[in-house]
């Protein structure tokens, strides 16, 4: 369904043969205005494991609205960029680092990194690293209804041209 508005293009096969393609590699940047207005969105809290198409389904009560949560949140990969599970993310930093309690780095009180010498400094592992790397990918914008249906009909149309 995201892919039917965008033209259709010949793609070259080889020196005879051409197939028709979507353009599939045409996008559309949303407007930053858009997405730093409180009055066009509101903030979801996604738990563990949901993916814009769950997300969307919450929100508008359908899934075919996914590709507007990606695009709004600038979230690429549904499986990378939104919030996993702690099993997940052990697993994850398991396969990403030698050593899962290994230091990753130090931060002061603030949660700014500093270096070793850093009087009263924290230690965080690679696990808590990749923990708060999580938690930051809670927070999805949803925009708001009536807003939705004007964003579906701009992109639609923007999309063709």
């Amino acid at each position: 369904m995201f892919f039917e508005n965008f033209p259709v293009t010949y793609f070259d096969i080889d020196s005879r043969n051409k197939v028709v393609i979507q353009d599939f590699i045409r996008g559309i940047k949303v407007d930053p205005a858009l997405k730093q207005n409180e009055i066009f969105y509101t903030i979801y809290e996604a738990k563990d494991g949901e993916t814009p198409e769950i997300i969307s389904h919450k929100a508008y009560k359908t899934t075919q609205y996914h590709w507007v949560i990606m695009l709004l949140n600038e979230k690429f990969d549904p499986w990378r960029d939104f919030p996993q599970s702690d099993y997940v993310v052990q697993k994850m930093t398991a396969d990403k680092y030698a050593d899962v309690n290994g230091l990753h780095h130090y931060e002061d009180s603030n949660g700014n990194i500093v270096d070793e010498f850093y009087p009263g400094k924290v230690t965080i592992t690679n696990l808590e690293y990749e923990r708060q790397e999580n938690e930051k990918k809670r927070k999805v914008k949803i925009l708001k209804p009536n807003v939705l249906t004007e964003f579906v009909r701009q992109y639609e149309t923007l999309i063709s041209v």
